[in-house]
């Protein structure tokens, strides 16, 4: 809204004060007016300008926009189901949701803005990892915008619980507890009295498996802790912790 009364035909340079604001994050854009007639314009924050005839009415003005960038955000689960990639939303200083392959628009060089994501398989995951334009900050995910195009790296880790076979053998020999080893159907190996097996928490139910040299001597009678009998059939469900799968057979 200032203004100045030139001498005609004198070339004066005009600058815009840089000191309130980073030039670096800005495009700066000038426009003078002569009346409805563009006297000049052009792309940088000074130009030059000479008035060529006395009473000459010249309007100028700068413009600054903010610079932009694309944030991509990466969802990487690693584990098995039942999420995928796409079943991820991300909110930015609470804005937004952002899935699996979307862009937000954010200001260069601005941070840190506080990312939060969510999903129905929430409890299933642990948040692990978050690297490119953002990054892990006491569990927490933190962006920030440089002035190139980059993308948000989000890890989650399918949650596991540990469970471990635990044989009872009631009424004596010659069968002992290590006699038996349990599989677990679609799973590979064969398990013994003591050994552990991680599986996806809040998984099942699986049917296990018993076998033994001593079959024919020795009756399922109970099972429980993660299995239970159903029908005769040892059946295990995984919860969220750790836990022991108890099967007992009795001479």
């Amino acid at each position: 809204g200032e203004q100045r009364t030139l001498l005609t035909n004198v070339n004066y340079s005009v600058t815009e004060d840089t000191s309130v604001y980073s030039p670096a994050d800005f495009s700066t854009t000038w426009i003078c007016w002569e009346g409805d007639q563009i006297f000049s314009q052009g792309s940088d924050t000074s130009f030059d300008i000479a008035v060529t005839k006395d009473n000459q009415n010249i309007v100028c003005t700068f413009t600054n926009s903010r610079d932009t960038t694309d944030i991509t955000f990466d969802k990487i689960i690693v584990g098995n189901g039942p999420s995928s990639d796409y079943n991820w939303y991300f909110s930015v200083d609470g804005q937004g949701a952002y899935q699996e392959g979307d862009l937000a628009t954010l200001p260069t060089n601005s941070g840190p803005y506080a990312v939060v994501e969510t999903s129905q398989y929430g409890n299933l995951y642990t948040l692990t990892d978050a690297w490119g334009a953002c990054s892990l900050d006491n569990g927490n995910i933190i962006l920030n915008v440089g002035s190139e195009l980059a993308t948000c790296y989000v890890q989650n880790t399918r949650n596991t619980a540990e469970i471990t076979f635990d044989k009872i053998v009631v009424g004596g020999g010659p069968g002992s507890d290590a006699d038996w080893s349990f599989t677990i159907n679609g799973l590979a190996g064969a398990y013994y009295d003591g050994d552990s097996v991680i599986l996806a928490s809040e998984t099942g139910p699986y049917d296990v498996n018993e076998s033994s040299n001593y079959d024919n001597l020795y009756t399922l009678t109970d099972a429980w802790g993660a299995c239970q009998l159903d029908s005769g059939q040892i059946v295990l469900n995984v919860g969220s912790d750790d836990s022991t799968c108890y099967v007992k057979n009795t001479r």
